[in-house]
């Protein structure tokens, strides 16, 4: 959810909406509002934290194009794989 939405989504419940209806609103599950609510409570805050981990180097569409290449050349080795990968951004 965007801050936005997490603001729209307090604001909602400030108001007195149930959660069910305010899920509904937003378009998320019920228990994401559930969630927002009790984590608001217990911080005051809607900001999110920084994530843990290393940062991802590749795209979502350069994953799902990796994976397309290993599974129609399943027997291909990494080297090789990498080659058509780089053949393709090179185009």
């Amino acid at each position: 959810m965007t801050l936005e939405q997490r603001n729209r989504a307090l604001g909602m419940l400030e108001a007195g909406m149930a959660v069910t209806h305010v899920a509904r609103n937003i378009d998320v599950s019920h228990c994401t509002i559930s969630r927002l609510r009790t984590k608001f409570n217990a911080t005051e805050s809607l900001k999110t934290r920084p994530f843990t981990g290393r940062p991802r180097k590749s795209t979502a569409n350069e994953e799902r194009y990796i994976t397309l290449i290993s599974r129609r050349n399943r027997f291909i080795s990494e080297n090789n794989r990498s080659v058509l990968y780089n053949n393709k951004n090179n185009c």
